[in-house]
């Protein structure tokens, strides 16, 4: 498996206070021990400067042995700072687990930290600050759910509805059910996304066109942000965690959590927080074209609404089962309500 390493730096922030009245996921379970160890190469040349950290081409198990930073550098050359466009971790081949061992992979560069392109991958045990677009996104995923999405970009007339056509049509009538399996499963991670960022659409911390899905026992911070989690497919599971959104971007539909044709997923026992002053999004959920989406025993704060569905075509037909959500006041999380 080639590796290329990068200079490494931690950094890690608190979370606001209100995050903190919520409380953390459990703790962290114990790195496996028969991994294949994945750190730094200290005379490789790459190491004084950003560079992918590894690309995993066979099945198997790896576990992070430090902290790992991918920084902008400045170029002399052309007087500016130079970003790599390429993810710190890459990952071809599956299944793949990998351990980060409580260490953080950082990066403040225009690409996902870690890009997944194959099926059932499991990211455990660690922290991912990803200062620009995404923490983990799914190779070849469009972000994109609706026409007011495309707006953003001051996509408009025919080019609008070409842009449109072209990317939900394959998702969309009888393609809704065709999208592919991911089995992605991330697990007692923290991740902060979107700090940095510089795009008009806004991080996402984790996303992709793929099913079945996990995100459990996390916690999810995403600034600048269109959605802490963002999923297409149906089965989803989004259970235990904590998902932070700081401030909404310029998309009507930004939100904690955004599905689209996400058929019989389950959103369980998360803590569901929008700590904004200003322009919050509408809803902690976002729906699209999502059938039998279970909705049960979150707390919700900082926005009044549970969920939305922003189905606009005719064949959408999203559907929520709903149950034992609470929306605890200031005093109630006080006093531990």
């Amino acid at each position: 498996m080639p590796i290329r390493e990068v200079i490494a730096r931690p950094v890690w922030c608190l979370l606001a206070m209100c995050v903190l009245a919520v409380g953390a996921p459990g703790s962290l379970h114990a790195e496996p021990a028969d991994c294949e160890p994945i750190g730094r190469t200290r005379d490789d040349p790459s190491y004084r400067s950003w560079a992918r950290v590894a690309t995993v081409t066979r099945a198997g198990r790896y576990c992070l042995t430090e902290d790992l930073n991918s920084k902008s550098i400045f170029d002399f050359a052309s007087g500016g700072y130079a970003t790599s466009k390429s993810p710190m971790w890459e990952v071809e081949a599956g299944p793949v687990q990998i351990d980060l061992q409580r260490h953080e992979l950082s990066s403040n560069q225009p690409v996902a930290v870690i890009s997944i392109g194959a099926s059932d991958v499991s990211v455990a045990n660690g922290k991912i600050r990803a200062g620009a677009v995404s923490a983990i996104r799914l190779q070849g995923s469009q972000l994109i759910s609706l026409r007011s999405d495309y707006a953003v970009f001051g996509i408009d007339g025919d080019l609008l509805d070409r842009s449109y056509t072209r990317e939900l049509g394959p998702i969309s009538g009888s393609g809704r059910t065709s999208i592919p399996h991911g089995g992605l499963q991330l697990d007692h991670m923290q991740i902060d996304a979107g700090s940095s960022t510089r795009t008009r659409f806004g991080a996402v911390a984790v996303g992709g066109q793929r099913s079945g899905n996990s995100v459990t026992s996390s916690r999810i911070t995403v600034r600048n942000g269109h959605a802490g989690i963002y999923l297409f497919g149906a089965g989803q599971r989004i259970e235990n965690n904590t998902i932070v959104l700081k401030c909404a971007d310029a998309t009507p539909s930004a939100a904690p959590i955004k599905l689209h044709a996400a058929d019989n997923s389950i959103i369980r026992n998360n803590t569901i927080v929008v700590d904004c002053w200003s322009d919050k999004p509408q809803a902690a959920i976002s729906l699209i074209d999502s059938r039998n989406v279970v909705i049960e025993n979150n707390r919700i704060i900082g926005v009044k609404q549970l969920y939305k569905v922003w189905d606009e075509r005719p064949e959408q037909r999203s559907s929520v089962v709903e149950r034992g959500n609470t929306f605890p006041t200031l005093w109630d999380r006080l006093l531990g309500r």
